[in-house]
């Protein structure tokens, strides 16, 4: 789950979802496009998110070390998991230290 800023004619921001499959495939399954991303347009699609899928046993989400989304997870979906993504892990340590280090 992620926000991405989108460029060109259309600004904003898409908000969006994948799951993986039985077939261990990623799928698309829900998306918004909102002028901007901050913890009450998260809190706002996760609450639209949790009518449709309630609140599932063992249901996870792997996130950036977004504040905002962690607060509206743990706001919105109290028993689920909630793991940092490791592309956006290894993003930070590189940013943060200076190759030598």
């Amino acid at each position: 789950m992620d926000g991405a800023h989108l460029m060109g004619d259309f600004k904003g921001t898409i908000l969006h979802v994948v799951a993986m499959d039985e077939n261990n495939q990623i799928v698309p399954r829900v998306y918004e496009i909102r002028k901007k991303e901050n913890g009450l347009t998260w809190t706002w699609f996760l609450e639209k998110l949790y009518e449709c899928v309630g609140d599932c046993q063992d249901l996870t989400f792997v996130t950036d070390r977004a504040d905002a989304i962690r607060v509206s997870v743990e706001n919105v979906f109290p028993h689920a998991h909630h793991g940092l993504c490791a592309f956006h892990l290894l993003g930070n340590i590189v940013h943060s230290f200076r190759k030598n280090d």
